[in-house]
């Protein structure tokens, strides 16, 4: 069994003094450096206490102090951060809105062009007989087309002959209808006259019509004429010869082609000048210009309905002529006596050539006949 002593303090042995210390919680050795196996706060000291700065004696951790300051400050910023991020989608969301609104300016500019609202669409009931287009002051509406009139052939006409039989020469014939390939007829002596060769052009080719037509001439009233079997310029003629030994046919008009109808004149409108017309005549008959041209000078000859009616039909149609000299003269289609077709003899040689159809009071049309020149440029 154990035994409790008990003894009075003056009987206990006293401590030694303690050894003098250079620093708090560490001894050092010489040049103030941790001596060895010294020890910090009941620990021993490693190479890691040697850069720590402790509180000298107040026992604070500098350490957490420090990495709380840190996270302090950290946290300050967060609400920069923030803001930055946020500032950097409304930079984002700005240049995605811009580029919008400019990809819309540049469609504004083609809905600005007045072309797309005031355009026009146009329907043909049947597009194998015509095509349209309608431009922007188009009125918008139901149109009706109808074919006033056709493309006429293209017809020329030789010199006079005393009889169909004149000789024409021995050689060759060419004919080229438009663009197309020349056709050429061999004159020989079994076609050399007049009415051989209009026959032997029928046989040549398809593209021109021949005939010989008699006109009001009383000394030479036989004319060649070549009618191309195809409307338009496409169907134009053009013929070489190369004739010899006989009269050849000339085929240099000296007379053109008649206007087209126009309107009667006008002169009673307030500014209207005297003879003015309102443009297209309400005439539908055709007429052509026969014979060769005897006068000795240039004219412009002018026709005027001066008693409407129907060529062909049952009315009397009277029309007067006048040239830019001052002469002029009356001539009239008997409505038992005329026949469409027929020449009509005007003056200088000319005659007048009138298809079926009607003719109105006023309503005029005008050629030019030039004078018989040795060479085309005369």
């Amino acid at each position: 069994m154990a035994e409790n002593k008990i003894t009075s303090a003056a009987s206990r042995p006293q401590a030694a003094p303690a050894a003098p210390q250079q620093g708090q919680g560490a001894q050092r050795g010489q040049g103030g450096k941790p001596a060895s196996g010294a020890k910090a706060g009941g620990r021993q000291l490693t190479a890691r206490d040697i850069n720590r700065m402790p509180g000298l004696g107040s026992g604070i951790n500098t350490d957490q102090t420090i990495e709380a300051l840190i996270a302090v400050e950290r946290k300050r910023g967060e609400p920069i951060q923030e803001e930055k991020t946020q500032r950097t989608l409304e930079l984002e969301s700005f240049n995605m809105v811009k580029g919008e609104i400019e990809r819309m300016q540049e469609a504004s500019k083609t809905l600005a062009n007045r072309a797309i609202w005031e355009g026009k669409l146009i329907e043909s009931s049947d597009e194998n007989v015509v095509k349209a287009t309608a431009s922007a002051g188009a009125k918008p509406g139901k149109y009706t087309m109808i074919v006033d009139k056709l493309a006429l052939n293209h017809q020329i006409a030789s010199q006079g002959y005393e009889t169909q039989d004149a000789q024409v020469g021995l050689g060759r014939f060419k004919i080229t209808v438009g663009e197309g390939t020349p056709v050429t007829v061999t004159v020989d002596q079994t076609n050399n006259t007049l009415v051989g060769l209009k026959e032997a052009i029928n046989t040549a080719t398809q593209d021109v019509q021949a005939s010989i037509i008699k006109t009001g001439n009383r000394e030479r009233p036989f004319q060649l004429v070549l009618t191309s079997q195809k409307t338009g310029s496409v169907g134009r003629v053009k013929p070489e010869i190369e004739l010899k030994g006989g009269t050849p046919p000339i085929f240099v008009n000296s007379v053109e082609d008649p206007s087209p109808w126009n309107g009667a004149p006008e002169a009673a409108k307030p500014g209207a000048a005297p003879g003015a017309v309102t443009g297209k005549g309400a005439s539908d008959a055709i007429a052509r210009v026969v014979g060769d041209y005897k006068g000795k000078d240039d004219h412009t000859f002018t026709l005027t309905v001066v008693q409407d009616g129907q060529i062909g039909g049952d009315r009397q149609v009277q029309m007067r002529w006048k040239d830019d000299s001052g002469r002029s003269g009356l001539f009239q289609l008997d409505k038992l006596n005329y026949a469409p077709g027929t020449p009509v003899e005007l003056t200088d040689g000319l005659s007048m050539v009138f298809s079926q159809g009607n003719v109105v009071v006023g309503d005029t049309f005008a050629f030019d006949a030039r004078k018989q020149r040795d060479a085309i440029t005369d």
